[in-house]
């Protein structure tokens, strides 16, 4: 298998899980984040170990993708933004639907609807821990604390099947909140970031 990173080739021969991924650590550090890899030009995002332990006897070529920091929060913060962005357009049906009285789907996509909370969460976790947080970070961090309360809060409407409670937490306090989110990504991404061009 060819292996590349950062301009640098290998060729491994039956390489193991282990050694792929010692070779990624060896490239990186903590200005060099790991992003991706494309395996035989199929690009992989998620569950890269997983990936790896079931397809890498079959790989011929792995190329592993690494981003700055810099690269890193700009690509992390532009996928949040293309999220609440969908969010937004989502939640007045939702919100309406728990009204009216919620049926199965509505509680499927409800339950999308927190994995992705689950994950704007995360990604402010992330990036806290690196060493480059964006000038507007307090903001950030403000608006994370006050997330886990309302997330708290639908937890409790979540196990009492409080619809009515639910749909007035989204409306009153998330969806208000997602657009206090994306105003300070959209400002960091101006001011410290960029967008690509897609014409």
């Amino acid at each position: 298998m060819i292996l590349k990173i950062n301009k640098k080739t290998w060729e491994l021969n039956h390489p193991s899980v282990d050694d792929v991924i010692e070779k990624i650590n060896d490239e990186t550090d903590s200005h060099i984040f790991f992003s991706h890899f494309i395996a035989d030009g199929k690009e992989i995002y998620k569950d890269h170990e997983l990936y790896l332990e079931d397809h890498l006897p079959s790989i011929s070529e792995l190329e592993v993708v690494l981003k700055t920091v810099k690269e890193f929060i700009n690509d992390i913060l532009l996928s949040a933004s293309e999220y609440i962005q969908r969010a937004k357009s989502e939640l007045p049906s939702l919100v309406d639907e728990f009204y009216d009285h919620a049926d199965k789907t509505t509680w499927d996509r409800f339950m999308n609807f927190l994995e992705g909370l689950e994950w704007l969460n995360q990604m402010i976790v992330t990036i806290d821990a690196t060493k480059q947080q964006p000038k507007n970070w307090d903001q950030y961090l403000n608006i994370a604390a006050t997330l886990k309360e309302h997330l708290k809060s639908l937890q409790e409407a979540l196990e009492n099947q409080d619809e009515v409670l639910i749909a007035d937490t989204i409306q009153y306090e998330l969806l208000p909140l997602l657009e206090e989110l994306e105003k300070e990504i959209n400002t960091t991404i101006d001011q410290e970031g960029y967008r690509y061009d897609i014409s």
